[in-house]
């Protein structure tokens, strides 16, 4: 157990309130509400998320630990990422710091933006805001308190800045008329288009992976297991039955229905750092 990890997501809620209270991008009244409920679904975006921001957050690390090591288990490569997430900076092996930036890789959102006009809420930059958050002295205290290094808060804080970078990869083929698809993640656009951003990821590029998958399955608990276009196209009606039956926001049907495809994005990405997808 990761006990500095354990002890983040029991104070995420305080955290939270700590940083809404200095958020001066919301008006008053926005602020107040933030302020009483930091994890209100209304707060977050609702046809992405199935709840709050702060347990989406904990949520994260939920999925990393059991659902992330299925599919690293099921692509045949768990062994070597264990190999690589146990090296260490300064004593502590990568992997324990990846999981003690889960909690917080979405403190940005806490400081989100309004438009004064309209009301609607901004969390565009969020990933970058969250790494900066975390170096300055609201949660860098926190985890030097907890005995962590400036090294190692440093690495804490670029996990949580990079967690959306192959987001980025799946706005972009949306754009395109292939659209993102399982079929993009299948083909050769969608291997140039992982191969251009790596070296901008250089360093982190295992974790950017692991990240994406687990934010992506955080989203909702409302699962699909297809590997294909066709099966995911076949499944809405089924999706959408769910969703009534839970009482679910009907618009989160677009999560759940992306989910898989974000699952083969994640999966295509692992291939192409080298390893062996079976």
């Amino acid at each position: 157990m990761n006990k500095i990890a354990v002890k983040l997501e029991e104070n995420l809620p305080i955290i939270a309130q700590e940083i809404i209270s200095q958020n001066n991008n919301l008006t008053p009244e926005a602020r107040t509400n933030f302020l009483e409920n930091p994890d209100a679904i209304i707060e977050h975006y609702p046809k992405w998320h199935q709840w709050g921001i702060v347990t989406h957050s904990l949520n994260f690390g939920k999925f990393y630990d059991h659902t992330v090591s299925q599919y690293l288990d099921a692509w045949g490569i768990s062994a070597d990422v264990d190999s690589y997430l146990n090296s260490r900076i300064d004593g502590r092996t990568k992997g324990e710091l990846l999981r003690i930036s889960m909690p917080l890789h979405d403190l940005g959102k806490f400081d989100k933006k309004q438009d004064l006009e309209s009301g609607k809420f901004d969390f565009h930059g969020h990933e970058t805001r969250s790494r900066e958050i975390i170096l300055e002295n609201l949660v860098n205290t926190r985890l030097e308190n907890e005995g962590l290094t400036q090294s190692q808060i440093q690495y804490v804080a670029d996990c949580a800045g990079y967690h959306f970078e192959l987001g980025f990869v799946r706005r972009a083929a949306k754009k395109t008329q292939m659209g993102y698809t399982i079929a993009y993640t299948q083909s050769d656009s969608c291997k140039r288009d992982l191969h251009s951003k790596l070296p901008d990821y250089k360093g982190f590029e295992v974790e950017i992976g692991l990240l994406y998958l687990s934010d992506s399955l955080a989203k909702t608990d409302v699962t699909l297991d297809v590997i294909t276009d066709e099966g995911i196209e076949s499944s809405k009606s089924i999706v959408e039955q769910e969703l009534i039956v839970r009482n679910l926001n009907p618009k989160l049907i677009k999560a759940v229905l992306q989910s898989p495809v974000n699952v083969m994005l994640s999966k295509t990405y692992m291939g192409e750092l080298g390893y062996r997808i079976q």
